[in-house]
């Protein structure tokens, strides 16, 4: 997801260099580290950027870096893993925010498979999992939250979650993490999952456990290898999209504000 975000972002940014709306650009990996897009920042401020598109490692961490840089007339942009803004936040000084609503996105897979699950099963087997991103990242904590905010509105109807875990948006940990669910709660027929191909480790962990998937219901971001298991084994299905191109689309947001259009 990553990589294609940066391959999609690079595209536009050599387009706009083309017809001559960037002079240059530059984009720089933190690789994980806060001190390390600190230091970051730090540079690109030597350099002399006019405007900053940051999809921060900590957002709390970060919004004294974002407000300095904003307070010295750069232009700033965040996306993806944003900090929310007052009066709800704490970013006060910022240019734009362009993200994708993680707290919809959970909300609306875990009502997906609380409705799914009703219909299908009786309260006993109405038991769901969630497998999460990374622990701490602002988009995992929203999808979480939303998945079971809308869960709980069904408890009465013995809908309930019996096991969340951060299986750091990698397949083959969801996958481990999958198989040791199954193996303490047998009874779960509902997975919900926040992004990344994890979705795809939930019917091969089914599998190696000797079940069907096509008993199950779950819900993940959309990818092709999704599509693809469903055909095979018919379960339950809704993917959401989460596009690569939020950072792509949030350079043209900069250009329009560096030009002065509305």
């Amino acid at each position: 997801w990553r990589f294609m975000q940066a391959a999609e972002t690079k595209m536009v940014l050599d387009a706009l260099v083309s017809i001559g709306w960037v002079t240059e650009w530059k984009i720089l990996d933190a690789g994980g580290d806060v001190l390390e897009q600190k230091r970051n920042i730090e540079q690109l401020e030597e350099w002399g950027m006019d405007a900053l598109i940051i999809d921060p490692v900590s957002p709390d961490a970060l919004i004294g870096d974002i407000e300095r840089v904003t307070s010295e007339g750069i232009f700033t942009a965040i996306c993806i893993e944003a900090p929310i803004p007052e009066p709800y936040g704490t970013l006060k000084n910022f240019g734009t925010i362009f993200s994708t609503n993680y707290f919809k996105s959970g909300y609306v897979q875990g009502k997906f498979v609380a409705e799914k699950l009703i219909e299908k099963y009786p309260p006993e087997q109405r038991k769901v999992a969630v497998i999460r991103g990374i622990a701490g990242a602002p988009s995992n904590i929203q999808r979480w939250e939303g998945a079971k905010y809308a869960i709980d509105q069904y408890a009465d109807n013995g809908v309930e979650i019996v096991a969340a875990v951060d299986s750091g948006w990698s397949p083959s940990k969801a996958r481990d993490d999958a198989a040791d669910i199954i193996a303490a709660h047998p009874d779960v027929r509902g997975w919900v999952t926040q992004g990344a191909m994890m979705m795809s480790a939930i019917p091969l962990a089914i599998v190696g456990a000797g079940e069907d998937p096509g008993e199950h219901v779950m819900t993940g971001e959309d990818f092709v290898f999704n599509l693809k298991l469903q055909r095979e084994h018919g379960f339950e299905m809704m993917m959401c999209a989460n596009p690569q191109s939020q950072q792509a689309l949030i350079v043209w947001r900069v250009v329009q504000a560096l030009s002065g259009i509305p």
